[in-house]
């Protein structure tokens, strides 16, 4: 015991030193006990490179020496870039000197929330760090960053036991770095949250939450998904902008039979759309009446797999490329794990064709936080489809009706959490990866009627909702003349309705004070914003409800919108630069 005493001081004093006066090494090639095939090799390199860590002396890096606390808040600070000047002759634990070589590293990472003491004002900085007091130092850093991380990684059970079990205090901070992939599971789906982290391990563990952090900038693919209405024909010639094109409705009741009656002419839409877009995808677009009904489907793992079989039969019968779920209105009544089931059947249903071809698996979901949290875990859910279809265009309020109403909004007005970007926000803090949301752009408008208000705008007014037939994007884009709005003129459109922009909700709207109707719906601008959000938060890309009503589209004097090709150059602004 002595021995590893004295062993344990030598090595702290050695970091110590190192800390105070760096070692010669600026390089990993410098250190005897550092070679290229070591597995951390390239962690300990970045580490070193970017000053991060140093050498115990000008030829060791000490790989296997242990890090304690005190070392570990000084990494922390300079990982951050902190400039620890200005933490100089503060104390925040009365067991850190003021005079110590990491007093000001204590400071700060306590100031910041992302270190604590260990009680009684100590930080007791001597104490060998442990791999879950790391998961919940990086868990505190990411909430200091405001950086949302993704959840790359399934739930999975950890096989972690007894003693070895992560404390109540780190669980969730586990989990996380679990799902993140910043601190996997072992090859038995063991954490060890208790064991003790190595400075090869710190440099691995470092490298790994940068690349986590460094992953959500990565270049994505902006797709353009568009819904395609069964039985009406449009304008393929936009097809060229579009990349996955969803055939609907077949819809599923909840008595097992679906109706795929439209289906008969989707041959002739692959066909003449092919002509435009070669490499155009087409899916099956599965939706229902309620969620009551199709919820009868997933009674049982064994529903599930008779669903899926009637939904892939239908894919390999039209030579499709894949199946949209749309679950526009769950019960919550569902266990989620019975959703996810279903999922993961359908995609191995349709793998087991053997086509060679890589099938889509996606769900429409409607959007705002009540939604969201009828499916209980967005974070866990993405895992089972490819990506997911936001349905973020239909008008907001709060019930009971009579109400007052919101834009069918990109941005938050009156009411927070009611727009498109509040559902991006809730969608990237469940840890959802950004290549799988789709922003929804809905080309119609459901109106309210009975509508109090006095003026031409109608807008945050009181009212009903009105369920007859919407106004569609081809008859709505026709009534806006951009440069009367943007001189502020005051004029009715066709039909008597007076147009108004709220550039705070980014959102047009159009109010008739005589027959007191309001609408509100995705129009050029509002469409544009969302190619921002997209390109701004590196998203997935947009989605259109309905292609068959937006192709042909033309404005005001009668030219062409051709939204499609717009939408294509709005998420790739560097190609047209």
């Amino acid at each position: 015991m002595k021995n590893r005493i004295i062993s344990f001081s030598l090595c702290v004093l050695m970091f110590m030193s190192s800390l105070i006066f760096p070692s010669g090494a600026v390089s990993v090639e410098d250190f005897c006990d550092i070679s290229s095939g070591l597995e951390c090799y390239g962690a300990i390199k970045w580490a070193v490179e970017k000053g991060y860590m140093q050498g115990t002396s000008e030829s060791e890096f000490s790989p296997a020496l242990t890090l304690t606390r005190a070392q570990f808040a000084v990494l922390m600070a300079r990982f951050a870039g902190t400039d620890l000047t200005l933490y100089e002759g503060k104390r925040a634990f009365d067991d850190v000197p003021a005079n110590s070589w990491y007093a000001e590293a204590s400071v700060w990472a306590f100031e910041n929330g992302i270190m604590k003491g260990t009680g009684n004002g100590r930080f007791t900085p001597d104490k060998v760090i442990t791999r879950q007091e790391i998961a919940v130092l990086f868990n505190n850093y990411i909430g200091f960053t405001g950086i949302k991380v993704e959840k790359k990684i399934p739930d999975t059970r950890m096989m972690d036991r007894g003693s070895k079990r992560a404390a109540p205090w780190a669980k969730d901070a586990v989990e996380l770095m679990h799902k993140t992939g910043i601190m996997p599971l072992d090859e038995n789906n063991c954490f060890y949250p208790v064991e003790k982290v190595t400075r090869a391990e710190a440099a691995s563990l470092l490298f790994s939450l940068q690349s986590a952090f460094d992953s959500i900038n990565e270049p994505r693919e902006k797709k353009v998904i568009a819904y395609y209405l069964l039985g009406r024909y449009a304008n393929h010639a936009e097809l060229k902008d579009v990349d996955v094109l969803n055939l609907h409705p077949v819809k599923a009741h909840g008595d097992g039979y679906i109706d795929e009656d439209g289906l008969s002419n989707a041959a002739f839409i692959k066909e003449s759309g092919e002509k435009y877009n070669p490499d155009l995808k087409y899916c099956v677009c599965i939706p229902v009446n309620s969620g009551a009904d199709i919820e009868k489907w997933m009674d049982s793992y064994a529903d599930c797999d008779d669903f899926a079989d009637n939904i892939v039969d239908i894919v390999a019968r039209y030579d499709l490329d894949g199946v949209d779920f749309d679950y526009e209105f769950p019960t919550g009544s569902v266990p989620q794990k019975n959703l996810h089931y279903l999922l993961g059947s359908i995609r191995r249903k349709l793998e087991a064709l053997g086509t060679g071809k890589d099938y889509i698996v996606s769900m429409a979901i409607a959007g705002g936080a009540w939604s969201f949290s009828l499916f209980q875990d967005l974070g866990e859910l993405q895992h089972y489809v490819d990506y997911l279809n936001y349905m973020d265009y239909d008008l907001r309020s709060e019930a009971p009706w009579p109400t007052t109403y919101n834009h069918c909004a990109p941005y938050d007005s009156i009411y927070e959490n009611a727009s498109t970007y509040a559902d991006v926000l809730l969608s990237l803090e469940a840890g959802v990866q950004r290549e799988k949301i789709i922003l929804g752009c809905g080309m119609y408008s459901q109106d309210w009627q009975d509508v109090h208000s006095t003026d031409t705008v109608g807008l945050y007014c009181a009212a009903t909702p009105n369920n007859a037939a919407p106004t569609y994007y081809n008859v709505y884009r026709s009534w806006i003349n951009y440069e009367m709005l943007d001189k502020g003129t005051a004029f009715p459109s066709n039909g008597g309705y007076y147009p108004y922009w709220d550039d705070t909700a980014k959102a047009l709207s159009f109010y008739n004070p005589h027959t007191r109707r309001f609408m509100s719906g995705d129009e050029d601008r509002s469409v544009e914003e969302k190619c921002k959000m997209a390109v701004k938060d590196n998203l997935g890309g947009l989605m259109f409800f309905d292609y068959t009503f937006t192709a042909g589209a033309r404005d005001w004097i009668g030219t062409e919108i051709r939204l499609f090709e717009k939408v294509k150059g709005w998420m790739n602004p560097d190609k047209n630069e």
